[in-house]
């Protein structure tokens, strides 16, 4: 009598009664995915392993009457007819499959089918997290906290200017995942560019600023490369894997160099070259904000040492002087005021002028005329 063939799925043995269904068990236990068998045509659940109660929520006895189908309830089809092509492969995958826990929880798995001949009997599925979906999650998380240290960057500059410096190169370092950063910024008290914030021991302090005249705008530099100059030779001695430097300002002056590394080539994001450039923007306008309110300081004293020299020649004169405005009200008077009218300085602010300066002429006719208004126009107002 011939023999029957021999299966050439090797699951299917398996399946088979003691001691190929204990095996199964002992084999399914022992993975971190959850396994689980479904009877190829009504879905029914014919057995899983633990991993499978944990990621459904469900208790063993509840799950032994239960179908695939009543827990793909996201699917697009029905669980049957979306397997029903692996049948004619022994191994095919569905991502990103939606299956409800017992406390209506949605949960994205990825499934790995493999159908168990002959004949068209049971199904083994091995499900995962869906490995899409979390990459896609991790990408929107990641987006969104770089948004978010961008926005503190911008905070800082904008509230602290030249002292934000540490925070931006502390957040720059967190928004690149680098080993460190920091920048060497022009110096009003020597001719070298000099280091704010914190590189390993090997890095100068101060580097000479005919140094940066020949890089590029972005530059970067691996172990293994040869140095093309000193902070690379740096970096080497520093064990650093990577080496991104960028000029800080305009080619006309450059106000200094930001440099970032990092240990290893697999920590740099693949963006790394368009954010170090925008760090390097925010440490540029940080700088500029602070010579412009020192600017402005200076300005500000200047002017209130010319109103302090202008208000003691203007009390020096014997004579009452009186300002004003385009409207002809008084802004302000010397003390010889006080002698002549009687008023004292403060008295008359803002008051009409011919409030003030009372006579048989409208004094405010001669002013006009003074200041270029036609006398019969004004009259009439």
């Amino acid at each position: 009598m011939a023999k029957e063939p021999a299966s050439t799925n090797p699951i299917s043995r398996l399946f088979k009664p003691s001691p190929y269904r204990e095996l199964f068990h002992s084999l399914a236990e022992t993975l971190d995915d959850a396994v689980v068998v479904i009877d190829g045509s009504d879905s029914n659940i014919i057995t899983f392993n633990h991993e499978f109660i944990l990621l459904t929520g469900y208790a063993r006895n509840e799950l032994e009457t239960l179908r695939l189908s009543e827990l793909l309830v996201g699917s697009h089809q029905d669980p049957i007819e979306m397997l029903d092509s692996c049948w004619e492969n022994p191994e095919c995958s569905f991502e990103d499959i939606t299956l409800k826990t017992r406390t209506d929880e949605l949960v994205f798995v990825d499934i790995k089918a493999h159908p168990i001949p002959p004949p068209r009997s049971f199904i083994l599925l091995i499900l995962k997290p869906a490995s899409l979906r979390t990459s896609r999650i991790a990408q929107q998380l990641a987006e969104r906290e770089r948004m978010h240290l961008l926005v503190q960057i911008g905070g800082h500059v904008l509230e602290d200017e030249v002292n934000s410096i540490p925070a931006v190169l502390d957040l720059g370092r967190n928004l690149l995942r680098a080993k460190c950063m920091a920048a060497y910024l022009i110096s009003p008290d020597s001719p070298n560019y000099e280091l704010k914030g914190t590189l390993p021991s090997e890095f100068p302090e101060t580097i000479p600023a005919a140094s940066i005249g020949h890089l590029s705008k972005f530059s970067q530099w691996k172990l293994g490369q040869r140095p093309q100059n000193d902070l690379n030779k740096s970096a080497r001695a520093a064990n650093l894997g990577v080496l991104q430097t960028t000029l800080i300002g305009e080619p006309a002056v450059w106000l200094g160099l930001l440099v970032v590394g990092w240990n290893d080539q697999v920590e740099v994001p693949e963006d790394s070259e368009p954010l170090t450039q925008v760090v390097g923007s925010f440490v540029h306008v940080a700088v500029m904000l602070s010579l412009l309110r020192t600017s402005i300081e200076e300005h500000e004293l200047a002017i209130r040492t010319l109103e302090t020299e202008i208000d003691g020649h203007y009390e020096a004169v014997a004579d009452a002087i009186i300002t004003v405005d385009s409207n002809l009200r008084v802004l302000r008077a010397n003390a010889a005021v006080t002698r002549l009218l009687g008023y004292q300085p403060e008295e008359i602010y803002q008051l009409d002028i011919q409030d003030v300066l009372v006579g048989p002429e409208d004094v405010t006719t001669t002013l006009l005329d003074s200041l270029g208004h036609h006398r019969e126009a004004e009259r009439s107002r």
